[in-house]
């Protein structure tokens, strides 16, 4: 593993190990429960650093460990940090316009397939082998919309966002004077974006 995945997976079960103190409180304070989204858009966030069992945040770090050091090599550490963010955020943003009001989730799925999206575009721009990468995405999938217990908007959501900032980042990737600066500026309108989002009423959005 590399640094930043490794401290990534470091927070996760760190925060998994605080849940299970008071696994309840926790998630009904923490989680991303759209009916108070709203008015607490703060979950949008931390419901990505909770999950609802040991065998769901194994699975998720298993992921994060295989796709996270190629993404991280490919992007860089800052993008990486990102993506993994926006990405959290994007993906529970979608659940909580399109989802069930008055249901809780968690998980960092959402900025996993963040991470997956943008190696996906940045990868194929690059006539790199996108077999692997695509496979998951595709397994994943799969698995989401099969199983009615799997938040697929999260997964869905995290996905789009990862790809569209994979977008930028190829064409920025050439550009060494601006591209710094033309990256921030993507991620800081991605974010006001999906910040924007949060002021339409949850469930209202249909598909």
């Amino acid at each position: 593993m590399t640094p930043l995945v490794m401290a990534v997976v470091a927070v996760n079960v760190a925060a998994f190990l605080v849940e299970e103190t008071n696994f309840t409180s926790i998630v009904i304070r923490f989680g991303l429960w759209p009916a108070r989204t709203g008015q607490q858009p703060y979950r949008l966030l931390t419901a990505a650093f909770l999950h609802a069992n040991f065998t769901h945040i194994l699975l998720n770090m298993i992921t994060l460990i295989i796709i996270g050091p190629a993404v991280e090599a490919a992007i860089g550490r800052t993008r990486f940090v990102a993506v993994y963010l926006l990405a959290a955020v994007g993906g529970n943003l979608l659940d909580y316009l399109i989802g069930p009001v008055n249901t809780l989730g968690v998980g960092a799925s959402g900025a996993i397939f963040g991470l997956m999206g943008t190696y996906l575009v940045l990868a194929r721009r690059r006539r790199w082998d996108t077999s692997v990468v695509g496979i998951l995405i595709l397994v994943n999938l799969v698995f989401s919309f099969a199983d009615p217990g799997i938040d697929w908007q999260a997964h869905v959501g995290g996905l789009a966002v990862g790809a569209l900032l994979g977008w930028v980042f190829g064409l920025t990737e050439r550009r060494a004077g601006p591209a710094v600066a033309i990256d921030a500026l993507a991620c800081a309108a991605v974010f006001v974006g999906l910040a924007v989002l949060t002021l339409v009423p949850p469930g209202q959005v249909s598909l």
